[in-house]
């Protein structure tokens, strides 16, 4: 009698689970699997409860693309054999399909990450025991010289999910697999959650006593942030990197009271370790003077390590009116600020 094995490594995707179909038990020593790899994805699971009772701003996914995370597209995998550590069976996989490789009886790791990105860029150190994901310099970002984290601004990473599992086992014994007898196939089950590797957060700064000062507002920037992320870990680099990011202006009627926000959305491998995570915005003023303001977030990072909502209250009584800019793109109260043409406006 012909005997099959399968292979089920459920690869969740947050709530979403797949299998590995029809592997064939082979008398050479190894056995012949088809991973598939799914698409679903959630975001609930990873912010904490009640982000969305914060979050006031109206979020237009038709333009500014999705809120939170969004099904990857694709993934690449491998394992790897404990007897030489060299990657086998490499595999880009569209999500929802299936590819076919041949594994040898043996102990394994398993590498899962999703691949449909462009800014991210992979290290894998000589020995195969380091995989780093990272961006380079973001070569758009701009803050003057008199603010924390100029020099260190970088791409903002797009999503990045992975898993690894350092204890598979691939046995030649039929006793260590469940046997389907509807289908006649025996089964070794596994299942892998495939977490996101990077976070994100909303933020929503209120401006209060406005009274038409404001006209609109540049981008933002956050500090403090790591440079990188250990895919074979969990651990994010302690690089004390910033990220710039879109950011719009949005008045908004809640519960019969007209109320004001800068928001924007970003991502990033995490908070830097000891770093202050500090956000910097810059208002634009009707008169054509715009302004830089800093506020320290860290706490509110901190409390949220997984990415949530951070919320800045900002008094522009608080704040003297900027002298008027030239031609209302540039800031003349600080120096080593270059022109900026993308502001948003009310």
């Amino acid at each position: 009698m012909r005997r099959a094995i399968l292979i089920i490594a459920a690869l969740t995707v947050l709530w979403s689970c797949e299998k590995m179909h029809d592997p064939k038990l082979h008398a050479g020593g190894y056995i012949e699997i088809h991973p598939e790899l799914s698409k679903d994805a959630s975001i609930d699971v990873m912010w904490e409860d009640g982000w969305r009772a914060r979050w006031l701003v109206e979020w237009d996914e038709s333009s500014r693309g999705p809120l939170g995370y969004s099904a990857p597209e694709s993934y690449h995998m491998y394992f790897v054999p404990e007897e030489n550590g060299k990657p086998v069976g490499q595999r880009d996989i569209p999500a929802g399909n299936s590819a076919r490789l041949k594994l040898s009886y043996g102990y394994y790791g398993l590498m899962v990450y999703s691949n449909d990105y462009q800014l991210i860029r992979l290290e894998e150190s000589p020995d195969g025991k380091s995989l780093k994901a990272m961006t380079g310099k973001d070569p758009y970002a701009a803050l003057p010289d008199t603010l924390e984290g100029h020099d260190r601004l970088r791409n903002m990473p797009e999503q990045l999910f992975s898993t690894f599992d350092d204890d598979i086992y691939i046995s030649p014994e039929l006793k260590d697999y469940e046997y389907v007898e509807r289908e006649g196939i025996w089964i070794l089950r596994r299942e892998e959650l495939v977490m996101p590797r990077v976070y994100i957060y909303l933020l929503q700064a209120e401006l209060l006593n406005d009274r038409d000062r404001i006209a609109g507002c540049g981008s933002s920037t956050m500090t403090g942030l790591a440079e990188s992320t250990e895919l074979f870990g969990v651990k994010s680099d302690d690089g004390g990197v910033a990220h710039q990011f879109p950011s719009f202006c949005q008045k908004k009627t809640i519960g019969g009271v007209e109320r004001e926000f800068v928001a924007g959305r970003m991502i990033t491998f995490g908070s830097a370790g000891q770093a202050r995570n500090l956000c910097h915005l810059r208002l634009r003023y009707n008169n054509g003077g715009s302004r830089f303001m800093t506020f320290d977030v860290t706490d509110q990072v901190l409390r949220q390590p997984k990415g949530g909502v951070i919320n800045i209250v900002i008094n522009i009584d608080d704040y003297p009116l900027p002298d008027p800019d030239s031609d209302g793109g540039w800031d003349t109260t600080v120096g080593g600020w270059k022109r900026e043409d993308h502001f948003t406006t009310i």
